[in-house]
């Protein structure tokens, strides 16, 4: 693809979620506030709240005062996406007697793994050039390769928004070499109730559909893709594997992956809001000495980020800033948006998981 003579890419959220808890919204509410270089929020696509059953809900209410706020920004709303109006007020770029040049059209899809490539690919028939994937992009690594094959077959880009990479306190371990610990953390409640909803709206499970930000980490980070990997060290005292209302999945993992250089990238996830807060650490190989330990600093903005999203809240932003770039013709986005082969691999290594934790918790 050439370089746009526009100045600005559109973004389409397609999936936008609750207000003040879903990503889709955050991704919407950095584009509306402008802190997004090169970068646009033209629509937002969401199925639910804006049908009659969801309008009907709480979540369905705040969504409507939304809805009016956006609204004076220009952003048109949509229940499904149709082919003539999804980009229906994209800005393009006017080439005096030239006439219009057409700009950018980004398809953010934030839904959930089973329904993302199905959307994706809506996305695509409407108009969308580029297409951006808040992880993990598909529920299986087989599922994302043949959505990449859909959209290179139609010239359209496809990335999955892993960014953990590019948080300031994983790219500082990367830089200092010993066994690694990454400690992430989800955005879920605490008690029974509350997990047990999470368990029921995210049947992929934890480490497709909560984690996969640390399992890129792992996989192109420090090269612990699934074919890379020697051996799973499983920390029992820190797994914590439940059944609750029907439904069998993890509230906590904590494990090891000892690559075949020997390299070690020890990952403790806790899906839990109180769960410990997310950190990474480097320790000396050979004497267990403690070398860089940091924790993601607090940035503006941060305190509108679902729970969830803070530890990446800065780096979501500079994410769709690259990818605005890159689909404006200015090359690639930065290594640590990943293209969906490279994302493939940490669902690669999420599939791989599953049966060995699940085994070491007697499942």
């Amino acid at each position: 693809m050439g370089a746009y003579l526009s100045k600005e890419a559109n973004f389409a959220v397609v999936g936008c979620g609750e207000a003040g808890k879903a990503a889709g919204w955050f991704h919407g509410y950095q584009l509306v506030a402008g802190g997004v270089e090169g970068a646009r929020l033209s629509d937002v696509v969401e199925p639910f709240l804006l049908s009659e059953e969801g309008r009907a809900t709480p979540a369905g209410a705040a969504f409507q005062e939304l809805v009016g706020r956006w609204a004076g920004t220009a952003v048109d709303f949509h229940r499904e996406i149709l082919e003539d109006e999804l980009f229906a007020n994209a800005y393009e770029a006017l080439g005096g007697e030239l006439g219009v040049f057409p700009s950018p059209k980004v398809a953010l899809v934030a839904a959930s793994p089973v329904e993302t490539p199905s959307l994706a690919e809506a996305s695509l028939r409407a108009g969308a050039t580029h297409v951006l994937l808040e992880p993990p992009g598909a529920a299986t690594a087989a599922g994302l390769r043949e959505l990449a094959a859909v959209c290179e077959a139609k010239d359209a880009p496809l990335y999955v928004a892993f960014d953990l990479l590019r948080a300031e306190h994983v790219a500082g371990a990367r830089a200092v070499d010993g066994d690694v610990v990454l400690v992430g953390r989800g955005g879920d409640g605490d008690d029974d109730a509350a997990l047990a909803a999470a368990f029921a709206a995210r049947p992929e499970g934890l480490l497709v559909s909560g984690m996969t930000q640390e399992l890129d980490a792992c996989a192109r980070g420090w090269g612990l893709r699934r074919a890379a990997v020697k051996a799973v060290e499983v920390h029992a005292a820190g797994c914590d594997l439940r059944t609750l209302d029907g439904v069998t999945d993890f509230v906590a993992v904590d494990f090891t992956l000892v690559g075949a250089d020997g390299g070690r990238v020890r990952v403790a996830f806790d899906r839990r809001a109180a769960g410990p807060p997310p950190r990474a650490a480097v320790s000396d190989r050979a004497t267990g000495a403690e070398l860089y330990a940091a924790a993601p600093r607090a940035a503006a903005g941060d305190e509108w980020a679902p729970p969830g999203l803070r530890a990446r809240a800065a780096a979501a932003m500079r994410v769709k800033a690259d990818l605005a770039a890159a689909a404006l013709g200015r090359g690639e986005p930065a290594g640590d948006v990943a293209r969906a082969a490279a994302a493939a691999d940490a669902l690669d290594l999420a599939e791989y998981l599953l049966p060995v934790l699940r085994a070491a918790a007697g499942a």
